[in-house]
C-alpha cells in the first residue's frame, strides 16, 4: 500500500513539475505585464469616430500640420481615408478609398490603376498639371525641414556611453534596463528609448526633455514626434496617434 502511495505521490509531483515548467502557474514578472492587450483593446473600443469634433478649414491653424488617417477601428468606421488636425478633430471626412497624402493643403491619392489624382481640402478635384508641382514642392519642403531640424542631436547611443545619473533616471521609471536611445532637440525635445526585455524582442518608450515619461505605456517600435507634435505609435493592439502630452487623439487598425 505504501508503495502505491509513493508512486502516486511521484506521479502527482511529476505532473505538477510539468505544469509549472509550462508557465501556467508561474508568477508573472514585470516583463510579462509590459503589454496589456486587453486594456489597449478596451481603449480602442471606446473610441468613436462619430463623436469626434468637426473643424472647418477656417479654424485650422496650420494646414501643414494636418494628418491623413484611415477611419477603421475594430471593424468600425468606413475604412475610408480622411484628414484630422493635431487635436484629433476631423477636417476632411472619410472620403477616399485608397491611401492619401496631404502636403501644402493638397490631397494626393491613387486609383486602383495607380493613376494619381489631386484634391483640395474641400474635396474638389484639382487639375493635375497645376496641383502636382505645388504638392511635390510642399512635400520636398517638409522633407527639407525634417532633415535640417528634426535629425537627432545624437542617435542610437548605448547605455555604456551615458552617464550613470542619466541611466538611473531612465531605468528607475522604465523598470527595465536601457538598451539604447536617441535625443531629438528640435522642434520638440524628447528622448526615444529602447529597453531590454527578457520576454519581448522590441520594447520602446519615450521621455520628455526633463526625463519624465511622456506616456507610461510601452510600444512595439521607436517613437518619433513630427513637426506637428504628433507621433504615430505602434501599440500592442494597433496604431494610435499621440501628442506631446501623451494623449491619444486617434486610433486605427492600419498595418504597421
Amino acid at each position: 500500500m505504501k508503495v502505491y502511495a509513493v508512486v502516486l505521490l511521484a506521479i502527482v509531483l511529476l505532473v505538477a513539475y510539468f505544469i509549472y515548467a509550462s508557465g501556467y502557474i508561474k508568477e508573472k514578472t514585470f516583463d510579462d505585464l509590459l503589454f496589456n492587450e486587453q486594456a489597449c483593446v478596451r481603449q480602442k473600443r471606446a473610441f468613436n469616430f462619430s463623436s469626434l469634433k468637426r473643424k472647418s478649414l477656417e479654424d485650422v491653424e496650420n494646414i501643414n500640420y494636418l494628418i491623413p488617417v484611415v477611419f477603421n477601428n475594430m471593424s468600425r468606421g468606413t475604412g475610408l481615408h480622411g484628414v484630422i488636425d493635431v487635436d484629433g478633430s476631423v477636417v476632411v471626412e472619410p472620403t477616399y478609398k485608397n491611401r492619401i497624402e496631404v502636403f501644402g493643403g493638397i490631397i494626393r491619392t491613387l486609383d486602383d490603376q495607380s493613376q494619381a489624382y489631386f484634391y483640395d481640402l474641400e474635396n474638389n478635384e484639382l487639375p493635375v498639371k497645376e496641383a502636382s508641382p505645388l504638392f511635390y514642392e510642399a512635400k520636398r519642403e517638409a522633407r527639407r525641414f525634417k532633415e535640417v531640424n528634426t535629425n537627432p542631436i545624437f542617435t542610437l547611443i548605448s547605455k555604456a556611453s551615458l552617464g550613470s545619473g542619466f541611466v538611473d533616471a531612465i531605468e528607475s521609471q522604465a523598470k527595465l534596463e536601457l538598451y539604447y536611445m536617441s535625443y531629438y532637440k528640435a522642434p520638440h525635445p524628447f528622448y526615444s528609448v529602447r529597453l531590454h526585455s527578457s520576454k519581448h524582442e522590441r520594447v520602446f518608450t519615450v521621455f520628455d526633455a526633463d526625463l519624465n515619461f511622456i506616456n507610461q505605456e510601452y510600444f512595439l517600435d521607436s517613437v518619433y514626434f513630427e513637426e506637428n507634435g504628433i507621433a504615430r505609435v505602434h501599440r500592442v493592439c494597433g496604431v494610435a496617434y499621440m501628442n506631446m502630452d501623451g494623449e491619444y487623439i486617434f486610433f486605427d487598425d492600419s498595418d504597421y
